[in-house]
């Protein structure tokens, strides 16, 4: 179970006015033993600001016991041409935000995955 308010609570501490309150997404694909997700953003984050859709695949490769490479993918249709140049950089900086509020979360609660 996500803990919600924590994680708006650390993305305001870092990052404040910006926030992205939701995002609902529908996952098309769950491959357990690639360690594969991919999704499709169905309402909130940039969708009717800066994209029409948008997708994701994010894919864990396991280099060691206690190290991973974690690959992201985005795919997505900017609302208008003028906004192409911010698109990039705002889910570059909303998906940074959100891989080190979720490490942040981790780091935190180790008895969510430790044995």
């Amino acid at each position: 179970c996500v803990d919600v308010e924590y994680a708006e609570k650390i993305s305001r501490e870092k990052h404040p006015g910006k926030v992205v309150e939701y995002v609902k997404e529908k996952i098309e694909e769950l491959d357990k033993e690639a360690r594969k997700l991919k999704t499709e953003t169905l309402d909130g984050g940039f969708l009717g600001i800066l994209m029409k859709s948008y997708k994701s695949v994010v894919q864990v490769d396991e280099i060691s016991p206690n190290s991973s490479v974690i690959h992201l993918s985005v795919e997505y249709e900017p609302i208008s041409q003028q906004v192409v140049a911010h698109a990039t950089p705002a889910l570059h900086d909303s998906l940074s935000l959100g891989f080190t509020n979720l490490q942040s979360y981790l780091v935190a609660h180790p008895e969510l995955y430790s044995d």
